[in-house]
C-alpha cells in the first residue's frame, strides 16, 4: 500500500512529530511518533 505524507509538525525541544498521512483509498491518518533530534 502506497502512502503519501501531507504535512508534518515537529517539536525541535521535545522531538515529537504529528504527519498526516493519506493511501490510495482515500483512508487518511495522523500519526504521533518521537523523531531523533540532532
Amino acid at each position: 500500500m502506497k502512502w503519501t505524507i501531507l504535512n508534518t509538525l515537529i517539536c525541535p525541544q521535545s522531538g515529537i512529530a504529528f504527519s498526516a498521512i493519506s493511501s490510495l483509498r482515500f483512508l487518511k491518518f495522523i500519526m504521533w511518533y518521537e523523531a531523533d533530534v540532532i
